[in-house]
């Protein structure tokens, strides 16, 4: 059991590298090209998402006895492999903020700005919002944040993601009978 445990958190974690991965690449992209905060951004991190958690799953259930694997089991694996890309993820934003380009903290100030002044709000509330954003815009608030969030998203995908990688063993009496020794 324990080894299975061991296989289980091994294959999340490599799986969780290709995400996180996957998603400074995307950033990197986006930020290159001036747009660091564009919308379609998390449009391709949610296919990351979707394609890494079901490719990983599928992969780790070949090497469960017998091919199969319970929602549960399914639901964990993409859970932790997104914890796995998250923790990625954050270590590349607080080394993006902190180090290479400590301005772009003040440009999603300023990003975020113009959206409330564009949605209709008032000069000073959009000051008011500003002052509340600042206090919560350093780069190890915002690598946790993102840990949180994308670790959350996640899980929220690995929900539905897990309904179609899950294999149920037919024999009703495999987890009973698999526990007995001779």
């Amino acid at each position: 059991m324990n080894m299975q445990k061991n296989q289980l958190v091994s294959s999340a974690m490599t799986h969780g590298l290709m995400l996180g991965g996957g998603f400074v690449i995307v950033n990197i992209v986006f930020w290159l090209t001036d747009r660091p905060f564009a919308g379609g951004q998390e449009y391709v991190n949610y296919f990351l998402y979707i394609g890494l958690i079901y490719l990983g799953t599928v992969s780790f259930r070949k090497t469960e006895p017998g091919g199969y694997i319970k929602y549960g089991k399914a639901l964990a694996y993409g859970a932790l492999t997104s914890f796995f890309g998250a923790v990625i993820f954050a270590f590349w934003l607080f080394v993006l903020y902190k180090f290479i380009d400590s301005d772009l903290l003040q440009q999603r100030i300023e990003f975020t700005q113009d959206a409330l002044l564009n949605q209709g709000m008032s000069d000073d509330m959009v000051e008011q919002q500003s002052k509340v954003m600042e206090m919560f815009m350093g780069p190890g608030i915002m690598a946790f944040g993102e840990l949180f969030g994308k670790t959350l998203m996640g899980f929220i995908l690995s929900l539905i993601v897990a309904i179609f990688t899950k294999k149920n063993n037919p024999d009703p009496f495999a987890d009973a009978t698999g526990h007995i020794e001779d």
